[in-house]
């Protein structure tokens, strides 16, 4: 039978870990429990220690740190930090150039690779090496994620494992993972608990409260930041002892006459040296950082580095990080409204607990007797997600007595109590609303899977509103777009639908705090509902929910310099966008877009301006001959039509300064044209009105022009100049632009003609 087995995949180190016939980490190829999270190519992919030995030579072509971009964009903030450090990242970041499914690239031997598939490389690498040490097929595992990664981060995290032929059984949170292997021998069945695991490894700090009751596993809260660790530690020391070198050496590394090559590859020594001794200085007084023959000064004599630091200069460098996780601590008890005095254990957890200054600091909260120590805290969380592993098994085998139970049971003959895991979220998910405000929906430190989905219930916020736009996020901060966008959704709407009309807005988060459930219901009594799509990560409905919502903010930018035929015909294809996007009809989807865009550009061409105008004149004029032509002269539509046919010859000629005179010549002629001017006002205010939602006034206007219509068939003056008064007055109300009808209107009541 296929093995299950538990593996933690860390941001500096991974480890993996069985549940058979007892608990035990497995050691890799290099026999080694630990393998560095680290990729390289040299003629072949290597992973763990050869690439670390590789990235001696070849720096800009060795993966670190991949957890860290897992399921982040290219414009993320934390992304382009990264990019930013050329002296401690050597490889490329670039944006994707097949707009599929991930966010960044990262180039190693030239070739461009996503961050899921350098974690799979990782991953397959362990797999690998767990079956030649077993001796069996692993088709199984649990890998552990932190508690706060978000949705696209998880999803990431599972295609890793799928692409290197895992079958994912859980994601389970790393602080989860530690308290479980906590509590196979230290905790009392009968007794509850309330833990806090500190989890400060390589490269995040992961922070979580929880109670726990026997073998349930509740968590209260979570907090954590993904770009704070013991990587940070080390970049502080190289930075220290570099600027040693130029006070002791007077050698300025910086502005060496060296290729930059020689220099990446300085600093990857200077780095291996800082992490030795940060892992010295937790036990001693004093070290030193050595690189011998790996620099020259500006004469190319080598320089041999031997840079002294004690204890006493490594706290205080690092000292202000430490306090800011002990901030992360304060906040994760005020987020689960427990005190320091109410936690019962402290579990320490990732290499850099090992400091000192990290252990005293807890202790000043917490007490120092509350610091448990007796865990491994580079193996524990890999044997956590072993013992679910086991426990999620087609057997549960019990990691007290070793003995086997059926997959259903929920207690070991022995009494022991299977792990059964009560998650709560870290964050909020909610809704953008009016004004750029959060809404929750999802409140945190709900638990999941939610037991049913959250809804809560909004408003259309106007008559006639043609489609609603509902973007989802995940995060804490009052003002929406300051949190991580989720999903956007859109809805479009039926006709004539009042202001206020009721949209229900529904979530649900499955066992991996993965959105699964998205509903937004329209309660108009027809019952119309969207089931929104699941798609992960920045697949391409996303990418074009993206594309959609971004036109949306240039179409309005461009809307008061469209004719109202052009505004339109926007509309309708931004519709269609829409609905054929709900229903996976990408290429159909790309194709509306690439229209709106084409006719949108033509709107953003200043340069083009005037022709756009002198068009819509012509079209104006020529729209107003067909629909009202039996109130227009044949001298007037003989003249008009000469008139426009001038204006497009001169914009041909591409000249503004020989068209304008003509554009305005046929403006005055169109406004001298009565009675089918006044008509023609009222009908394209009708339109606007309509557009606008205001759904009554547009029929008003509408049955304006009919009545007008008829009095002017039979004839009457009088009542077809009070009909137009009428229409001018609800101009007035309405404070549309009205042009010159009104001085127009004056003089034509004193001819008493029509």
């Amino acid at each position: 039978m296929a093995k299950s087995i538990g593996i933690d995949l860390g941001t500096t180190n991974s480890v993996m870990a069985l549940q058979a016939r007892g608990l035990s980490i497995i050691k890799n190829k290099e026999n080694q429990e630990v393998t560095r999270s680290a990729v390289s190519e040299d003629a072949g992919i290597l992973v763990g220690y050869p690439a670390m030995r590789h990235m001696q030579q070849n720096p800009q072509n060795t993966i670190l740190s991949i957890k860290r971009l897992m399921g982040r964009a290219y414009s993320d903030e934390k992304v382009q930090e990264a990019i930013g450090k050329k002296n401690f990242i050597f490889y490329r970041i670039v944006p994707p150039d097949d707009g599929t499914h991930d966010s960044v690239r990262i180039i190693m031997g030239g070739k461009p690779y996503s961050p899921v598939d350098i974690s799979a490389m990782i991953l397959r690498k362990m797999k690998k090496d767990a079956e030649d040490r077993l001796g069996e097929a692993v088709e199984h595992a649990v890998i552990t994620v932190p508690a706060y990664f978000s949705e696209k981060q998880k999803d990431a995290t599972r295609e890793a494992g799928y692409k290197a032929g895992l079958k994912v059984q859980r994601l389970l949170a790393e602080p989860t993972a530690a308290a479980i292997a906590y509590g196979v021998n230290n905790l009392d069945p009968m007794e509850a608990k309330t833990i806090l695991v500190f989890d400060l490894g390589g490269g995040t700090l992961d922070i979580s409260i929880m109670q726990v009751v026997g073998s349930v596993f509740a968590e209260l809260a979570v907090v954590g930041d993904m770009w704070l660790g013991g990587d940070n530690f080390d970049e502080l020391l190289v930075d220290f002892a570099i600027e040693k070198v130029k006070k002791e050496y007077g050698i300025d590394v910086e502005s060496l006459p060296l290729p930059p090559e020689r220099k990446a590859r300085f600093r990857i020594f200077m780095r291996q040296e800082a992490e030795e001794a940060k892992i010295m200085l937790s036990s001693a007084n004093k070290t030193s950082i050595i690189v011998a023959g790996k620099l020259e000064d500006a004469q190319r004599n080598p320089v041999d580095i031997d840079v002294d630091i004690s204890q006493v200069e490594f706290e205080k460098l690092i000292e202000p990080l430490v306090r800011e996780c002990m901030a992360k601590v304060q906040a994760a008890l005020t987020t689960a409204k427990v005190t320091a005095d109410q936690i019962d254990h402290v579990l320490l957890v990732g290499g850099s607990t090992s400091i000192p200054l990290v252990q005293r600091l807890l202790g000043d909260i917490f007490g120092p007797d509350k610091l448990m120590r007796n865990l491994d805290p580079m193996k524990c969380v890999a044997q956590g997600a072993a013992i679910m592993a086991a426990v999620l098994g087609e057997i549960k085998e019990c990691p007290q007595c070793l003995l086997t139970n059926a997959s259903e049971a929920i207690s070991c003959q022995c009494g022991y109590v299977f792990p059964v895991l009560g998650n709560v979220t870290g964050l909020a998910y909610g809704i953008q609303i009016a004004g750029d405000v959060f809404d929750p929906i999802i409140k945190k430190t709900s638990p999941y899977p939610s037991p049913q989905p959250a809804v809560e219930r909004y408003e259309t916020k106007r008559d006639n509103q043609r489609r609603i736009k509902i973007p989802i996020y995940r995060g804490d901060h009052e003002v929406a777009s300051q949190n991580e966008i989720m999903r956007i959704v859109w809805l479009p709407l039926p006709r004539g639908l009042p202001q206020g009309t009721n949209v229900e807005v529904s979530l649900g988060l499955n066992e991996n705090e993965i959105l699964d459930h998205i509903r937004v219901r329209v309660l108009d009594g027809s019952g119309s509902s969207l089931e929104a799509f699941i798609d992960q990560g920045e697949g391409e409905r996303v990418i074009l929910e993206r594309r959609l919502d971004g036109l949306s903010t240039k179409w309005q930018e461009y809307l008061p310099k469209m004719d109202w035929g052009s505004a339109t015909l926007l509309e309708q294809l931004y519709d269609e966008a829409i609905e054929a996007v709900n229903h996976g009809y990408f290429n159909e989807t790309y194709n509306k877009i690439k229209e709106f865009e084409e006719l949108l550009a033509k709107f953003a061409d200043e340069t083009e301006a005037w022709k756009r105008r002198a068009e819509n004149i012509c079209g104006y004029a020529e729209f107003m001959m067909e629909r009202f032509n039996v109130m227009i002269k044949a001298e007037d539509t003989y003249a008009l039509n000469k008139l426009i046919e001038e204006v497009r010859a001169a914009v041909k000629t591409g000249k503004e300064a020989e068209a304008q005179p003509k554009v305005d010549r046929l403006n005055e002629h169109i406004d001298k044209t009565t009675p089918a001017y006044y008509l023609m006002v009222l009908l394209v205010s009708s339109w606007r009105a309509h557009e606008g939602g205001m759904l009554s006034h547009a029929e008003a206007f509408r049955r304006t022009i009919a009545q007008a219509e008829d009095a002017y068939r039979r004839d009457d003056a009088d009542a077809f100049w009070k009909v137009i008064e009428e229409g001018v007055n609800m101009l007035k109300e309405l404070d549309i632009p009205q042009g010159k009808i009104d001085d127009g209107l004056v003089q034509r009541r004193k001819s008493g003609s029509i």
